[in-house]
């Protein structure tokens, strides 16, 4: 069964590693929006591969590209199952398949972590594409925490934790007498997707220069219903604490 994607290209990243978990049952093509933007002959090819596709997956969003494409995907659409979600439901309306589908997938892709995208895959091939596989239900994923490189987790879900190892692993250090504390905020969708270059760049090389860091991810926007307090709420949650100097 072969699955033709345009998203994000973050989430484009995490559809291509998830679909190596599938490998014997599905074919994917994953295509990132911004580069299809960027380069017609590839939005043509795509198109193309997407005609002879069982079924197309969209993640749709502001990009303007995609009102220059909507008329050729409703096409496709009279003949090939569509999912198209988005964090705006009005792009939903794009999908040829059950509005529960949709929303079911959307939670997937929301939630986002490799294990999610996985099942998401399993669950467009069983609910769409008919194939006798079991999906399991989205997992949950901490919306926001504290996260640091050399610790042993993969993230902290409170601040008292984070210092206690923070603190403990000063005190082993060879110069533990740090003059300052900085705050970093940073979006969770870069610490759930392990793409933390960046951020593993900047923790370094504050603390080289003699600063203690408090490094929190955050899903940027608040949703009552799904329990994420926005990056806002986070920061200012944050910025009272200071770590303790020796």
């Amino acid at each position: 069964m072969k699955i033709v994607s345009i998203m994000w290209s973050s989430y484009a990243n995490m559809l291509v590693r998830a679909a190596k978990n599938l490998a014997d049952i599905l074919e994917v093509s994953a295509y990132s929006s911004k580069v299809l933007e960027e380069d017609p002959e590839r939005l043509d090819a795509a198109l193309k591969e997407a005609a002879c596709a069982d079924i197309i997956f969209l993640y749709r969003s502001s990009e303007g590209f995609w009102e220059v494409i909507e008329d050729q995907l409703r096409e496709l659409g009279k003949d090939i199952p569509v999912v198209c979600c988005g964090y705006d439901p009005s792009y939903w309306t794009l999908s040829t398949v059950r509005p529960e589908i949709v929303a079911q997938v959307n939670s997937y892709v929301v939630i986002n972590g490799e294990e999610n995208f996985t099942n998401m895959l399993r669950y467009i091939a069983r609910e769409v594409g008919g194939l006798d596989i079991e999906a399991e239900e989205p997992r949950p994923v901490p919306w926001e925490g504290l996260y640091h490189p050399k610790a042993p987790t993969g993230y902290f879900a409170t601040v008292d934790e984070y210092l206690e190892w923070y603190n403990t692993r000063k005190l082993k250090a060879e110069s533990s007498k740090l003059e300052a504390t900085v705050g970093i905020l940073f979006t969770r969708h870069q610490w759930v997707n392990d793409n933390l270059e960046v951020e593993d760049t900047l923790i370094r090389e504050l603390e080289r220069l003699g600063l203690d860091v408090i490094p929190v991810f955050s899903y940027s926007v608040k949703d009552e219903e799904r329990g994420c307090k926005g990056s806002g709420a986070v920061a200012v949650s944050y910025t009272h604490l200071t770590l303790p100097t020796n």
